[in-house]
């Protein structure tokens, strides 16, 4: 009957040791899944935030008259924006060297009206 008690007693101490294992282990998944869902607010917040900005720069690509073809690619997904900014990275690339041969031409002309300028009449 002792032999019993002894196995019993065993049996009960190693259930109440498996049952606080299983409560610290169900804690820390509490924890880890509260912490995954505020990580995901963040993430979905931090997404609006990106696409938002996104959608005003396009807007204000609006303005821009080398840039205006590229300001109408609708951004209302994320997987979009890749594709938006590389279009948009050419298009800045070409407006800038088309910028860069205007000003080269602006000042070849300034220089050649500061000549006539200065230029003793004939």
């Amino acid at each position: 009957d002792q032999t019993r008690r002894a196995v019993a007693r065993r049996h009960h101490e190693h259930a109440v040791g498996a049952r606080q294992v299983a409560e610290q282990h169900e804690a820390r998944l509490r924890a880890r899944v509260a912490a995954l869902a505020a990580e995901r607010e963040a993430t979905l917040l931090e997404r609006d935030l990106l696409l938002g900005q996104a959608q005003r720069l396009a807007d204000d690509l609006h303005a821009a008259p080398r840039l205006t073809a590229r300001a109408g690619f609708p951004i209302e997904h994320l997987d979009a924006l890749p594709e938006w900014a590389s279009s948009v990275r050419a298009a800045l690339l070409v407006a800038r060297s088309g910028l860069a041969a205007e000003r080269e031409a602006l000042l070849r002309q300034a220089a050649e009206l500061a000549a006539t300028a200065t230029a003793p009449p004939s």
